[in-house]
């Protein structure tokens, strides 16, 4: 039984057997099914409750507001988990309940603090999650009537006032929504669909088809093919499983041009795209199955009226111009009749050469390699032409059909086509049935072989075991085809001695030679191991043979210090190969094709022998080369041009430190930054050698500024560590002791945090020189303007000053001076400065653009189906906007800027628009907005809204203040619209501008299985690239169908939609495609669908709607071509940005924005005077140049910049030379001093921010070391 009381129980309304009772045996087994699948060991959480089970049985997203009100109300023990008895409870609540037991658990639901009263704050939050943005006002003053009349007598409401209330307003918000979820249960139990409209979902979810279903629908597919061309069943299956190979075997997964010739490789490409496009009669770009059949079929076992005719149609077949013409859905019709066509004097004459010449054409017999004379066949076609051409074609007509078959020469024509056939049955591996048609083929393809005359030179001939070629012989020679002799594959092992052929063999005893047509006819139809054993005609000494035994050549190459390396390469190559193609075939070989102009070729015959050199123009037989003879590559050694001289190995510095770089320091957890900084001073000069002993005199073991010596004495033993470690040879150290001394110094660097690398070589070489400064006391000493006095005495003014207070070797080794010089715009005052530094601050250059990667989505030509969506880069100004992108783009992909819309999307559905005005500051540095080439779908000129247009319009709005006052969707008035309301039934569409264009999305969505469901276990998914059309508020339901095919036809090439019949359907949603764009979550609906029927009225659309391509499950099985819809090509603009993004900035374009002159506004001592003594700041320019440097140079590169508020890293990379010429960035006075600062970096040392190597040789990034903000590698 169910307690009815008012005081506080856990027990549930109903108790599990009643709830049995209620439901029935078959409606409970499907719960408690549906639990098992949702539960985790027999416990339903809060999260599975709302996706798995409310989300499903409402058909779209519930609020997560009211899924977890709903549960509370479910979790009658406050659990936070669902029992299966308490699950299977509450819905026989919800499903057969009485009234006053449903009202309990409405009171359980609101009862949020379960103290069994209900507060008007309770009632407002429920209130509130029921809420989807609907006719809100009219619900919220529903809401508040409600909660006046029940807390009319005080605050608290307890169950017997509310269910008072609650029996006198059943109609309110706060208590219908218990009987929509009702029949949502329902339906859901039934097993009906959770759309509103049934014949949509029905189309969109999957045929689940058992093996037998799937075998019957293929046989029904090959019997449909039979009947419709006449094959016989095996040619039909041999013919379909080609279709499926030549598909799967494609980029797209489709036959396409590329597809079809790359499958019909043995045909020439001219006559490859003719049969394509004579076989694509649909017009569509590509070949579906039974035009493929259709085609073959007629090349393979045609008639010869049948041959004739596509002889005819390959010759007349429009041009692939013509093909891109035909892009809409009516422009499938294959044309006009054969018999209506022409065919052109031109493609007469080229049609009668193809046919004379055929065999020649498709058979390159060795034997016969002289090509015809086409001057001499052109005249006498197009003179044959002339005489045999009935009377009406002498005025220019052309040639028809039936002309074409009286011609004497027809049958040439129609031998034309049975050649293709042949070369088919070889590309598509379809042995004949019949054994004397293969021997036929065979033997057209091949040639008798007389070793006295092989043919001409480079001619192929392919052997064959002589065993292998009798069986075969006897096989296919018999005239009794029915009772064809198994033959095994082919097997030519007998004739290899490993990889080489056989010495003594001989031919027609061991081999038989056959062309190279012959060998791909029986091993496309035979196959086996072979080894193909192709041997070519050469010349030597005026005599033409067939070269059995080629020469074999081992090739050596040698290392970058002139050593051979043991590793040797083997090459098999023609007596008759000149030397310089084995030159660079053997270059190839070791990959070093692109030093072959730096590479001398040795030869050899035997190890006993020297090496020696030989004229490259020579072939292999003058030069007497032997097999197995021996080739050796050797870089040319030419100073500085490739290799640079190796340092000696036990190099040392004059303190005995070791420079080789073998020595690396061991990472201590994120000390990356620490262990390049140390690693650039380690291989320092001066610096090391200074620490091995002369640092002990000059300990500051009283000053208040460094460590007192702790970390002078730190860094000296590492120094020792380094040379111990490279003495024992363990190659690492562990900077253990160091790392705490340098913590104690600056306590963030004892964490494990990173940091700069150039902060931490600023700080330590602070405290460095502040442990061995000499001045114990730091005096203060002002320095005075330089008043025209000479900058030499001014400099050293400055240098005094600095002295007294520093007087380290470490800051004499570091230190410089720059000089600054500001000067004043308005009265010309100039004031120097000479200010010392340790560091020279450089900005990388920051350029006023920015690349931008986007994917640019349009309607492909047929001829390019993989183009629909293209990836480009461009440049564009970083304070620019996006109509500066469109038009950036449009010159890129050949489009009109007007024609372009950038968007944001996400998750297969269009975010929001980017308008023209937008800023391209705002777009983040990894974004990659869509460009959709959306053409305007105008009005035609002069047309006007016709009556019914402007009736539906008001129609709409009509609809739409209904449903704003009633609260509630109502069922649409508009005819054309299943559901409760259509796609544009909250379009604000008035008579006024019938001709505005609007924006619309375009979103797939397909059903989809899904592992955790709770009864249904289809959903709808989002799927592919969105689209997005630009069509007319009032646009007819058969246009809009039209425009939105057009876009996504390229998906499906071998659809061809009749009237009426759409792959899709289209429903109006939401931006994500989750739910209805109109009706409320709890009327479960997921799309109203719009009716295709041409006459429908016209449907109106809002400005930024939504519309769903519903797909057809069978037309996403059978026509989805997914490899096209996935495919994205990638415009050469792409490669060129990241090449030029990738190119490195040079030290100096570094250095110049050091020195250039910058303006600024401030105070000018000159312009105070003139004023009177009040203070005046006016504009100045300020110059820096470089004074004077130290014996050490470290280059801080400055990374991170901060403008507008916020700060960002730049990350050019930087070309760093191995001489640096400060020369052009030194101060006037000392211009003519010279100096120059070589550092220690390997040639071509390209580095960015931190990218010091922490061990190994070359570790130093200049004569100091270069190091910048990003932490070290």
């Amino acid at each position: 039984g169910a307690s009815m009381g008012g005081a506080a129980s856990t027990r549930p309304i109903l108790d599990y057997e009643e709830a049995r009772q209620r439901l029935g045996y078959a409606q409970v087994a499907k719960i408690e099914e549906g639990f098992a699948r949702l539960a985790v060991k027999g416990r339903l959480s809060r999260s599975e409750f709302h996706t798995g089970f409310l989300n499903s049985i409402a058909g779209a997203p519930v609020p997560e507001a009211f899924a977890s009100a709903l549960f509370d109300g479910f979790d009658t023990k406050a659990t936070g988990h669902l029992t299966v008895k308490e699950f299977v409870g509450s819905l026989a609540v919800l499903r057969f309940g009485r009234p006053e037991e449903k009202l309990r658990l409405l009171f359980s639901v609101y009862d949020a603090d379960r103290d069994q009263r209900l507060s008007d704050r309770d009632l407002a939050r429920f209130a509130h999650a029921l809420e989807d943005g609907r006719a809100a006002e009219t619900r919220e003053r529903a809401v508040e009537n409600a909660l006046k009349a029940l807390t009319a007598a005080g605050n608290s409401v307890g169950f017997e006032r509310f269910a008072a209330w609650a029996q006198k307003n059943m109609d309110s918000p706060l208590i219908d929504w218990v009987f929509d979820m009702e029949q949502r249960l329902a339906v859901e139990l039934r097993g009906t669909r959770p759309f509103s409209d049934g014949a949509a979902s029905e189309r969109m979810r999957p045929i689940e088809r058992s093996m037998s279903a799937t075998h019957r629908e293929d046989c029904n597919e090959l019997v449909a093919l039979q009947e419709e061309f006449g094959l016989d069943v095996e040619l039909a299956q041999d013919l379909r499983e080609a279709w499926r190979a030549a598909a799967e075997d494609s980029r797209l997964d489709v036959v396409n041009a590329t597809a079809f010739a790359r499958t019909l490789r043995s045909v020439p490409q001219a006559l490859a795209e003719r049969l394509f496009r004579a076989c694509d009669q649909s017009r569509s770009g590509t070949v579906s199955l039974q035009e493929w059949a259709r085609g073959l079929h007629v090349c393979l076992a045609g008639t010869a009226e049948g041959r004739l005719d596509l002889c005819f149609r390959l010759f007349t077949a429009p041009s692939p111009s013509d093909k891109e013409e035909h892009h809409g859905p009516d422009d499938q019709s294959p044309g006009t009749a054969d018999a209506e066509q022409l065919l052109s004097l031109e493609a007469t004459q080229e049609l009668r050469r193809y046919a004379q010449t055929s065999h020649s054409v498709f058979v390159e017999s060795p034997c016969r390699r002289r090509p015809p004379d086409e001057n001499d066949e052109a005249s006498s076609s197009t003179e044959a032409v002339e005489q045999g051409l009935p009377q009406p074609l002498q005025v220019g007509a052309g040639l028809t059909r039936a002309h074409l078959a009286v011609e004497p020469w027809a049958s040439r024509g129609c031998a034309l086509v049975r050649a293709i056939g042949r070369l088919a049955r070889v590309d598509l591996s379809l042995q004949p049935r019949d054994p004397r048609e293969e021997r036929e083929i065979v033997d057209w393809f091949n040639a008798k072989f007389d070793p006295k005359s092989p043919g001409a030179v480079g001619a192929t001939w392919y052997l064959v075991s002589a065993r292998w070629w009798e069986q075969w012989c006897e096989s296919t020679g018999s005239d009794r085809h029915s009772q064809r002799q198994d033959v095994p594959s082919i097997d030519n092992s007998g004739l290899v001695d490993h990889i080489s052929l056989r010495m003594g063999l001989c031919h027609g005893v061991d081999f038989e030679v056959i062309t190279e047509g012959a060998w791909k006819a029986v091993k496309a139809w035979y196959g086996g191991p072979g080894p193909p054993l192709p041997r070519q005609v050469i010349e030597l000494d005026g005599r033409c043979e067939l070269e059995m035994y080629p020469l074999r050549l081992h090739i050596h190459r040698t290392d970058d210090d002139g050593d051979i390396l043991l590793l040797d390469r083997a090459l098999e190559i023609s007596r008759a190969t000149p030397l310089c193609e084995v030159k660079s075939l053997a270059c190839s070989l070791h990959g070093m094709s692109e030093l072959q102009q730096l590479v001398v070729l040795y030869h050899r015959s035997s190890i006993n022998i020297d090496w020696e050199e030989a004229d490259e123009s020579k072939t292999l037989h003058e030069l007497e080369f032997m097999n197995n003879h021996q080739i050796l590559l050797q870089k040319r050694k030419k100073p500085g041009a490739l290799v640079l001289p190796a340092s000696p190995s036990g190099a040392h510095s004059p303190g005995g430190r070791n420079h080789s770089g073998t020595i690396g320091l061991q990472n201590l957890g994120n000390t990356c930054y620490m262990n390049a900084s140390l690693q650039c001073l380690l291989h320092t000069p001066l610096l090391p050698s200074y620490f091995n002993l002369e640092y002990l005199f000059d300990l500051n073991i009283e000053g208040t500024w460094g460590m007192i010596g702790k970390l002078a004495v730190a860094f000296a033993e590492l120094l020792r560590e380094v040379d111990a470690a490279r003495m024992d040879g363990s190659g690492v150290v562990a900077p253990r002791a160091f790392r705490r001394t340098i913590g104690d110094f600056h306590t963030p660097f004892a964490g494990w945090r990173q940091h700069d690398a150039q902060e931490f070589l600023s700080i330590f070489l602070a405290g460095l020189s502040e442990d061995v400064n000499r001045t114990a006391a730091k005096p203060y000493i002002e320095l005075k303007d330089s008043e025209g006095r000479p900058d030499e005495v001014v400099a050293q003014e400055y240098w005094t000053a600095h002295c007294r207070r520093e007087q380290s070797a470490v800051a004499a080794l570091f230190s410089g001076q720059f000089k600054s010089v500001l000067r004043c715009k308005v009265c010309g005052h100039e004031n120097a400065a000479f200010d010392p530094f340790s560091f020279m601050p450089i900005s990388l250059p920051e350029h006023d653009f920015r690349w931008v990667t986007c994917s640019v989505v349009s309607i492909p030509r047929i001829t390019s189906l993989d183009q629909h969506t293209v990836q480009v880069c461009t440049r564009v100004p970083k304070r620019g906007h996006i109509s500066d992108l469109l038009y950036a783009v449009a010159g890129l992909v050949g489009f009109r800027a007007e024609d372009l819309i950038v968007a944001d999307a996400a998750e297969c559905y269009v975010f929001r628009l980017l308008e023209p005005g937008y800023s391209i500051a705002s777009l983040s540095d990894d974004a990659r907005p869509m460009v959709f080439h959306a053409p305007a779908q105008p009005r035609p000129p002069g047309s006007q809204a016709s009556a019914e247009e402007s009736s539906t319009a008001a129609a709409i709005t009509a609809a739409v203040a209904a449903e704003d006052v009633g609260g509630e969707p109502r069922a649409s008035p508009l005819p054309g619209v299943l559901g409760r309301s259509s796609a544009c039934s909250g379009a604000a569409v008035t008579q006024d501008d019938p001709d505005k264009i609007v924006v619309v999305y375009l979103i797939h969505r397909r059903m989809r299985k899904v592992q955790n469901y709770f009864l249904d276990p289809y959903k709808c998914d989002l799927f592919g690239t969105p689209a997005l059309i630009r069509v007319r508020p009032s646009c007819p339901a058969a246009e809009l169908y039209a425009v939105a095919f057009r876009q996504i036809r390229h998906f499906v090439p071998d659809y061809a939609p009749t009237d009426g019949q759409w792959p899709f359907t289209l429903s109006s949603v939401k931006r994500d495609g989750s739910t209805c764009a109109t009706c409320s979550w709890r009327r479960g609906c997921q799309g109203c669908s719009i009716l295709a029927a041409p006459d429908a009225p016209p449907v109106c659309l809002r400005e930024e709607s939504t519309l769903a391509i519903d797909w057809d499950a069978e037309v996403l099985e059978k026509y989805y071509k997914a490899k096209i819809a996935a495919h994205v090509h990638v415009h050469e603009s792409v490669e060129l940005a990241q090449i030029e993004r990738n190119t490195p900035e040079r030290l100096s374009q570094c250095l110049d924005g050091l020195v250039k002159e910058e303006e600024l506004t401030s105070y000018c001592r000159e312009c105070t005077k003139k004023a009177g003594g009040e203070f005046t700041e006016s504009a100045h320019t300020k110059a820096f140049r470089i004074w004077a440097c130290g014996p050490l140079l470290v280059l801080q590169l400055k990374r991170f910049h901060s403008k507008d508020g916020y700060s960002y890293k730049l990350c050019n990379l930087v070309t760093f030379p191995t001489e640096l010429n400060l020369q052009d960035y030194l101060a006037e006075a000392t211009a003519t001093t010279g100096s120059s600062i070589v550092s220690g970096a390997p040639e071509g040392d390209v580095g960015g921010a931190g990218s010091s190597p922490e061990g190994g040789p070359g570790a130093s990034d200049g004569g100091g070391g270069s190091s910048g903000g990003g932490g070290g590698p």
